[in-house]
């Protein structure tokens, strides 16, 4: 993400969080639509999602996880349309979604995202653990 980030054609990144996203996915209907809608990437679905995972916590105790998507996993994340996701149980949370411009682009991106409740910042944010955004948002406490 930070390559894409610092890419000269690249204008900002938009940050998408979905209600209960990761938990919310029947993975059956899920490895059953991805076979028939998009073959190609079927096998990796498959392989990641037909058997339940295994969470192990501190203390030797296990859980299985049976349904969602895995957290960081970039299948689990390809999905992200605000217009057509929630015909497909996909709802954006769009108060937690932020947009990261770069500052050049500021003005322009807040015009475009006026209007709805996503957040606009040259910043940074946290990206699935990492900081996204400026130098100083990094080294910022």
């Amino acid at each position: 993400m930070h390559a894409i980030f610092k890419a000269d054609d690249t204008d900002a990144v938009l940050l998408i969080d979905a209600i209960n996203a990761f938990n919310a996915l029947n993975r059956g209907a899920a490895l059953h639509n991805i076979r028939v809608l998009c073959p190609v990437i079927a096998a990796y679905a498959i392989n990641t999602y037909r058997q339940p995972a295994r969470l192990f916590i501190t203390g030797g105790k296990e859980i299985v996880s049976a349904e969602g998507t895995t957290q960081g996993d970039p299948l689990a994340m390809g999905s992200v349309l605000s217009t057509s996701g929630p015909d497909f149980g996909y709802f954006p949370n769009d108060k937690k979604c932020w947009i990261i411009a770069k500052p050049a682009k500021e003005e322009n991106v807040r015009d475009v995202f006026k209007g709805t409740s996503i957040n606009v910042t040259v910043q940074g944010q946290k990206h699935l653990g990492a900081v996204l955004g400026s130098r100083e948002y990094l080294v910022s406490p």
